[in-house]
């Protein structure tokens, strides 16, 4: 005997057989939503209250007759012609309705939590992982493409269920990289993707597959597109991760293992021709691995320190000329300090660098040289740069 197929993640539709009927049919929305409602609501009998409510009929004294009316619509709109017992499929006794689960049917979403569940219990992980990426096959989209997400219930299992589904997918996916051709998770994560095109895991293996694919050009599409979405809906860059593999992309793929004169190559032909900017966290662990390192080499780095001050009590300077004075410095310092150097800022009227120097007229001259630039500055009559200096040293 023929079962009804519901589908319950991406486009709701209900089959039979080849014939199928669809929210993408042109219907009307509150029917469909009246019988998305329905059948999320599988287990309870509704009210006619709730009923109005999750579709948007306002109660009133007619609302339980435009209600009927609506209930009548949907029985027509599922009237299955290799399936007779479909016209039972929503029933009405006592004041309220119900989906009728004593016909014979199967729901995706049922299926889902199973896999997941005995995904979640497997006795090793190459069933879990299979049965994740069953469950990830009958995850076409948002559940109920995201209909009804007013209502609390129905909000909740949108949330629970696209959680399971990003979790289920970063779980499969080292599996697939190591046991199935790479071409099926980059399917996959495509896929994934377009459903939420927010996710980071899905973008990061997106990339992965692609490269590995040798797809290189069709990776830095990809990694412009993570940026430019980052960019727009949160104001933030990718992650770390992503970050790594970009570095693959523009070198053309991932250096053989143990290849480290590929690594130095890379480092040296992406190094910058000017002293670096880091953060502050950076900086510190930067300072702490130059004083473990040899004397010869303590001995020719300088820590200096650069402050933006006002030349007197009586010309206080303000804030807005003290904020460009910061900005303008930064740019000066970067520019002169040698290529390699580092350098963050310390407050905000001063920034501290590492120089490394081969003797005490050497860095004088870059000192004189920051003097000179912070002088020519237009506006900073009200302020003067002092800069001082010392050996790398830590205080015990």
């Amino acid at each position: 005997m023929e079962k009804l197929r519901i589908t319950m993640f991406g486009v709701f539709s209900i089959s039979c057989g080849d014939i199928v009927v669809s929210e993408s049919d042109n219907r009307s929305r509150k029917v469909w939503n009246l019988i998305k409602y329905l059948v999320a609501n599988r287990e309870r009998r509704l009210t006619y209250e709730e009923i109005g409510e999750a579709v948007g009929i306002r109660e009133s004294a007619s609302s339980a007759s435009a209600i009927k009316t609506m209930l009548h619509r949907a029985r027509n709109t599922l009237i299955f012609s290799n399936f007779p017992e479909s016209q039972n499929l929503i029933v009405q006794s006592g004041g309220r309705c119900f989906w009728n689960t004593d016909i014979a049917q199967t729901i995706d979403e049922d299926l889902f939590v199973k896999y997941i569940n005995d995904a979640n219990h497997a006795s090793h992980d190459t069933a879990g992982s299979e049965m994740k990426l069953a469950a990830l096959g009958l995850y076409k989209g948002y559940y109920l493409n995201r209909a009804l997400d007013t209502i609390p219930c129905v909000a909740e299992k949108i949330q629970e269920y696209h959680i399971m589904a990003i979790s289920a997918f970063e779980s499969a996916a080292e599996y697939m990289l190591a046991e199935k051709p790479c071409d099926l998770l980059y399917d996959l994560s495509l896929k994934m993707m377009q459903i939420d095109p927010y996710q980071e895991a899905f973008h990061y293996y997106l990339l992965k597959t692609s490269i590995e694919l040798g797809k290189n050009e069709l990776a830095l599409v990809y990694y412009n597109r993570v940026i430019e979405l980052l960019a727009d809906r949160f104001k933030v860059g990718p992650s770390e991760r992503i970050k790594a593999l970009y570095r693959c992309i523009i070198r053309g793929g991932c250096p053989a293992k143990g290849d480290v004169a590929s690594v130095r190559d890379e480092l040296l032909s992406n190094a910058q021709n000017t002293a670096n900017y880091c953060d502050y966290h950076a900086f510190l662990l930067l300072y702490r691995m130059l004083y473990g390192s040899a004397p010869e080499i303590k001995s020719s780095i300088r820590l200096v320190l650069f402050s933006v001050e006002p030349k007197s009590e009586a010309s206080e300077p303000g804030e807005m000329q003290l904020k460009r004075a910061h900005t303008e410095l930064k740019e000066i310092i970067g520019q002169i300090l040698p290529e390699g150097d580092a350098y963050t800022e310390y407050s905000d009227t001063q920034y501290i660098a590492l120089v490394n120097v081969s003797g005490d007229s050497k860095l004088d001259k870059l000192i004189s040289g920051v003097q000179s630039a912070f002088c020519a500055l237009d506006n900073m009559r009200t302020l003067y740069l002092d800069i001082s200096h010392t050996e790398l040293f830590l205080t015990k």
